[in-house]
């Protein structure tokens, strides 16, 4: 509350209701007394903890996918959190019951703009939230509902033998065994529940069932299943040694690739017909907005949005076709019969898709955003060599962040190929931006295809998630009205932020 009466006498500007109830007793002590009637306010693993914030992120983040939800903490010794959502009736009809929704809920929760302590472990569908007689929401018959065993997912996910084994020492972890919780390679301790006091018991357990020792540090670091996983392979008796990437062969193109023999621009002159385009990644934050300047350009025809999730929504528009599917699987979900077609009408292809994590390992990211990068080149090439039509236009979004290789005070338009992350242990998503952009160099150079890289560096705008630490910095000093002192801490440079519109339209301005 800002300005609060007789605050200002005593320096105050400002004071937070924290919505806890209180009684002040003659020693100028208080007594808690509990929360105000109707507050959702918890206090979970030492964090506080708005459940109506967590609701609210879920509904806005699903797009009109989930129409209603509600979030609670079940359990009594080991707490977590417990979310059930209600699905709007035609998705509903369209997902069904099993498997397609439980994985879209799981990758929903893994991507809310949320702090990981305040995702929950698990998102539940119903048809109906539960009333009371008196039109209430009935918290008891959610508190009671009955978390039921994993579901069995349509593809079966191979998991090596280490990981199958740690999946059930973290299962034994987890507050109520894990019950109802899918656990996959990629999954997050401290997403499925786990928390920094269980993270002690895990370390134990992991002792134990595979005689090896791995630190607290270790375990933060290395929180997913398949890089823990690997953690544990590294230290058994039979390994020890840490896996070293060899760069060299992670940007070999397939050597029967076909060299281009005429090419597309992105954009036509206005004496041509319009074109189509390829976009990848349309559903982000940057995406929707090259999804804005796309349709709304005079001589682009028409945009095929490809490895669009199910649920994701964008704007209507009779110049927009989606495809659903996923950047990691085969022709990007296309069918091999949809693929030709696609690639072989494109004039330019914007492959702005990707799993932005820079926790996660270059192997956990490599199929979505290496191979998804090696995909569309070699549908790009072969599909016009076999059509005997021009190739597309490649314009790939990496990052600002792979100019950090070089470990110079600038790094203008050049080539990162001289600059390979470490061998071992790379931030992932970057090394997988390095790599991309290895390949792209090698098809442009060798192959003949017309090739354009542009690094963005920290995108800002209207709708900014602020899930990395410069804009978490930049949200709470103004909501603080108070800057950290990074000076003092020892760092030096700048914040360099880009315009989301400014970003997209050059993105799309560039011939």
């Amino acid at each position: 509350m800002a300005r609060p009466e007789g605050g200002l006498r005593e320096g105050w500007d400002k004071i937070y209701r924290t919505g806890d109830r209180a009684r002040l007793l003659d020693d100028g002590s208080f007594v808690f007394l509990g929360r105000i009637n109707g507050d959702t306010q918890v206090k979970l693993r030492g964090f506080r903890i708005e459940l109506g914030e967590i609701t609210s992120a879920i509904i806005k983040a699903s797009e009109g996918v989930i129409t209603d939800a509600v979030s609670i903490v079940r359990g009594t010794t080991d707490q977590m959190l417990v979310s059930f959502v209600v699905f709007e009736r035609s998705v509903k009809e369209q997902l069904g019951q099993g498997t397609a929704s439980i994985a879209y809920l799981r990758n929903l929760v893994q991507n809310l703009p949320l702090p990981i302590y305040m995702r929950p472990a698990i998102a539940i569908p119903l048809d109906r939230l539960p009333m009371t007689a008196r039109g209430k929401l009935d918290t008891e018959a959610l508190a009671a509902y009955e978390l039921s065993e994993d579901v069995e997912e349509e593809e079966e996910e191979q998991l090596t033998e280490t990981e199958e084994k740690l999946k059930n020492v973290w299962k034994a972890a987890l507050p109520g065994n894990g019950l109802g919780i899918q656990i996959r390679k990629t999954s997050d301790f401290f997403s499925v529940g786990g928390n920094s006091l269980l993270l002690i018991r895990l370390r134990a357990a992991i002792g134990n069932a595979f005689g090896v020792g791995i630190s607290l540090a270790d375990l933060f670091h290395a929180s997913t299943l398949e890089s823990l996983a690997g953690r544990i392979d590294c230290r058994s008796p039979n390994s020890h040694q840490t896996q070293k990437i060899d760069w060299k062969a992670e940007m070999t193109l397939d050597a029967t690739l076909p060299i281009a023999k005429t090419v597309r621009h992105l954009m036509p002159t206005p004496s041509e017909q319009p074109i189509t385009v390829i976009l990848t990644g349309s559903t982000g934050f940057l995406g929707r907005e090259i999804v804005r300047h796309l349709i709304g350009h005079p001589l682009i025809a028409r945009v095929h949005c490809v490895a669009v999730r199910q649920g994701r929504s964008l704007p209507a528009s009779d110049k927009l076709v989606v495809h659903n599917g996923d950047l990691s699987a085969r022709f990007l979900g296309l069918s091999e019969a949809d693929a030709q077609d696609v690639f072989s009408t494109a004039s330019a292809i914007i492959h702005n898709g990707a799993e932005v994590s820079h926790m996660k390992t270059y192997q956990t990211l490599r199929s979505t955003n290496v191979e998804s990068t090696r995909q569309l080149i070699e549908l790009a090439l072969r599909t016009a060599n076999d059509m005997g039509a021009p190739v597309p236009s490649f314009h790939f979004i990496s990052s600002a962040g792979v100019g950090g290789l070089a470990i110079a005070p600038e790094f203008p338009e050049m080539s990162v190929v001289p600059y390979p992350p470490a061998a071992e242990e790379p931030n992932g998503y970057i090394a997988a931006k390095y790599v991309s952009e290895c390949l792209l160099e090698s098809a442009s150079r060798r192959l003949g295809l017309p090739v354009t890289i542009h690094r963005p560096s920290n995108i800002s705008g209207p709708g900014v998630q602020d899930r990395d630490i410069v804009h978490s910095i930049w949200r709470w000093s103004e909501r603080m009205r108070a800057a950290p002192d990074l000076v003092a801490a020892g760092a030096t440079g700048a914040f360099d932020f880009v315009g989301v519109n400014t970003c997209a339209a050059g993105i799309v301005a560039i011939p």
